[in-house]
C-alpha cells in the first residue's frame, strides 16, 4: 500500500497488524514512519521506541529513530542510535551514509 502511495490503508494495515499482535515490532516501525510522513513526530518517536523495546533485534526502529532525531536537532541521540543500528546492521547503506554525516558534525565541532 505505501508503495503505491496509499498512506491511509497502509496504516490502516499496520494498524490491524498490531491488533493481532502487540509485539509486532515491525508494524510498529512501519507505523512510525507513517506517523513521521504526516509530521507527527511524537508519535513516531514513542512507536519506534516500542519497537526498540518489543524487538530490540530490529535494526530499522533504531535507525528510523536516527532519523527522527536529526530531523529535530537531537544529533547527540541520532548518533547513538545510528551506532547501534551499525551494531546490528553493519552494511546498511543508509545507516553508514548518516554515520558519517554525524561523525563529520562532531569532527568539526
Amino acid at each position: 500500500m505505501l508503495a503505491i502511495g496509499d498512506i491511509r490503508q497502509a496504516s490502516r494495515c499496520f494498524r490491524l497488524a498490531l491488533a493481532a499482535d502487540s509485539e509486532h515490532g515491525e508494524a510498529m516501525v512501519n507505523l512510525g514512519i507513517l506517523r513521521q510522513m504526516e509530521g507527527k513526530l511524537d508519535q513516531a518517536r514513542s512507536l519506534y521506541h516500542s519497537a526498540i523495546a518489543k524487538s530490540p533485534q530490529l535494526f530499522e526502529p533504531h535507525f528510523n529513530l536516527a532519523l527522527l532525531n536529526v530531523q529535530t536537532g537531537r544529533y547527540d541521540e541520532a548518533f547513538r542510535m545510528i551506532k547501534v543500528a551499525l551494531m546490528l546492521f553493519p552494511n546498511h547503506t543508509h545507516s553508514v551514509q548518516l554515520y558519517n554525516t554525524l561523525q563529520q558534525l562532531y569532527t568539526i565541532n
